[in-house]
């Protein structure tokens, strides 16, 4: 089975869900099938051949270039939103194009959404959608887009990228998702979609527990804070649980650690406790090194299963709201402790603080959860079954089932905004107030201050 990859990006540096989850699985995937991968947009980060050549066969990389043809675009294309257009140039369709003539490829893989703008109209093979989350802001992130917060401010373009969205699910021969809530996201816009559930992996012999000690009274929030949901579960965290927290201990210290955390976020370095990192070269000390792991996310189906069930690989107590948890085969004290409200989730912080046992059982057990669940070789298998089954030709009379797009009114396509946290104290009213964005930078191992 030969495979063309099309995303964004190349899946690197492996600081965020969607990176670890397409990078993953094409490269269990390119060890037994060829992958040909065609991405848009030039990396920030360098990435060495030997990098890209365990995920794929062969790589391109096209430069975008700006729409000066638009109004030559017939009927829906001429009204995609302005985060889609880079994906619509002529020289991406010409190479797609080029490629699936000259190559003879059983199956699409567009790693966003967006990538659907790209293909042909009949491509000739199955195209399948790889849907990790449903929240428009994660969503507009992954692109990178710049306009992030306008475009779900206004109201046509909100409305153009909904509709747009719901086109390019109806066009595609089957959508992967990776947990249940998406879906539901998905055939509540698309009736008779194929939606097919690929869950979250995690490579548990890179994340597990190598002997490290526990920091006392150490919590840790990990992330990809330039992901919207996870900045402000942060700012959640901050404002409403940590007070409570620190309420019946002052000696609780929390650490958030992940890239690229807001000015906002960076404020609170130094502040009641709070030790803001940044970017880390490796994530695993600074979670194996805590006491407990928390998770704050509000929004259901976004990248923190990966991250989450990083944690549980490393044996670790985790604390996590029902948002954060939503799709895994985990149980409320049995895996990990489930924070419902703001006051029950400090409750089970505090739970597990005082409680080694407790800690020590929740993680036995988790780990053993991930190493029989949750094995990227596992997670790949159920993609290519995916795959199998889309490519099956279709017998003589068998009939495809329509897909009918559910009309999205305006009002519909009203933004729900997220309540911002207040800024904590200006330098001015703490000696230890606000500090640099270079504070923080990019570590080895925690050095957790004493």
């Amino acid at each position: 089975m030969r495979i063309l990859l099309l995303n964004p990006v190349l899946p690197f540096p492996l600081t965020n869900g969607e990176n670890v989850r397409t990078y993953s699985l094409f490269a269990q995937i390119s060890s037994r099938h060829p992958v040909t991968a065609v991405v848009l947009r030039h990396q920030s980060t360098a990435v060495s051949v030997q990098e890209i050549s365990q995920f794929c066969e062969n790589y391109y990389q096209i430069q975008p270039q700006k729409m000066s043809f638009v109004s030559a675009l017939p009927g829906f294309l001429k009204k995609l939103p302005d985060c889609f257009q880079p994906f619509r140039t002529r020289a991406l369709r010409r190479n797609i194009t080029t490629l699936l003539a000259s190559e003879p490829f059983d199956v699409i893989h567009c790693g966003h959404v967006a990538m659907m703008a790209a293909i042909p109209d009949d491509p000739g093979v199955p195209v399948v959608v790889q849907q990790d989350t449903a929240h428009l802001p994660t969503m507009l992130a992954q692109l990178g887009f710049k306009e992030c917060a306008r475009t779900l401010q206004n109201r046509k373009e909100l409305f153009r990228l909904r509709s747009a969205l719901a086109t390019f699910w109806s066009r595609a021969d089957g959508i992967i998702v990776p947990v249940e809530h998406v879906r539901a996201a998905i055939v509540s816009r698309v009736a008779g979609a194929r939606v097919f559930t690929v869950p979250h992996g995690v490579d548990a012999r890179h994340f597990s527990h190598r002997g490290e000690e526990e920091s006392e009274n150490t919590l840790v929030l990990p992330g990809a804070f330039d992901r919207p949901a996870n900045a402000e579960a942060a700012r959640y965290f901050i404002s409403s649980i940590w007070p409570e927290v620190q309420a019946r201990s002052n000696s609780i210290r929390l650490f958030i650690v992940g890239r690229r955390p807001p000015a906002d976020l960076m404020r609170y370095n130094n502040y009641r406790n709070v030790f803001v990192t940044g970017e880390v070269l490796d994530i695993r000390p600074f979670i194996a090194g805590g006491t407990v792991v928390v998770f704050p996310q509000q929004v259901e189906g976004n990248s923190a299963g990966i991250k989450l069930l990083e944690a549980l690989a490393l044996s670790r107590a985790v604390v996590a709201t029902p948002e954060a948890a939503a799709g895994l085969p985990i149980v409320h004290r049995e895996h990990f402790m489930q924070g419902r409200t703001t006051a029950h989730f400090a409750g089970c912080i505090l739970e597990l603080l005082e409680d080694p046992s407790l800690r020590k059982k929740l993680g036995t057990q988790a780990r053993a959860q991930v190493e029989r669940l949750h094995s990227w070789e596992k997670v790949a298998e159920e993609l290519l079954t995916v795959y199998h089954r889309l490519s099956r030709p279709v017998r003589q009379g068998e009939q495809q089932p329509e897909v009918a797009v559910r009309e999205i009114s305006e009002a519909e396509a009203s933004p729900k905004l997220l309540a911002r946290v207040p800024v904590p104290p200006s330098p001015e009213s703490t000696a230890a107030g606000e500090q640099d964005e270079t504070n923080g930078g990019p570590a080895d191992a925690p050095v957790y201050p004493q």
